[in-house]
């Protein structure tokens, strides 16, 4: 990210507390990664069970949310397979690009509607909240203004 060192984050720092907002160094990517500049981040049901202390030898800090959208910024040595402005969408759950281009080609013709809340950075623990009791229809998703 051309000019900036840091960046926002909410930050587990244990399970069971509220996340809070930091600013963070920017981390730099190694072989075969690429750097984000996250635009919006969805939140759901695993991060909860993170926060709850569900998942065995978490490593806090934490920066939750494994669902993004953002804009290439830095490739790492060997990640000449994305461009430097390219806009992506990444997942845990999508491991590769093949995975995200093959859903994208059905994704037309599959009957599914989406719904998605957006709530702002700040309001993270407020949108775990809802998802925590089920008070979202569809997808919680912060965005990184």
């Amino acid at each position: 990210m051309t000019g900036r060192s840091c960046m926002r984050a909410m930050v587990l720092e244990a399970p069971g507390q509220p996340l809070r907002a930091k600013e963070l160094p920017i981390p730099i990517p190694g072989s075969g990664q690429i750097q984000l500049q996250v635009h919006a981040c969805g939140v759901c049901r695993t991060d909860l069970h993170i926060i709850d202390g569900e998942l065995q030898e978490p490593k806090p800090p934490l920066i939750l949310g494994h669902q993004i959208i953002g804009t290439v910024t830095t490739l790492g040595q060997g990640a000449d397979h994305f461009r430097v402005g390219e806009r992506v969408l990444r997942s845990v759950a999508n491991l590769t690009r093949r995975d995200g281009e093959e859903f994208m080609s059905i994704a037309p013709q599959v009957p599914v509607q989406t719904n998605v809340e957006l709530f702002p950075l700040a309001d993270a623990n407020e949108a775990l909240t809802k998802v925590r009791h089920g008070a979202v229809r569809g997808a919680a998703v912060l965005m990184i203004a």
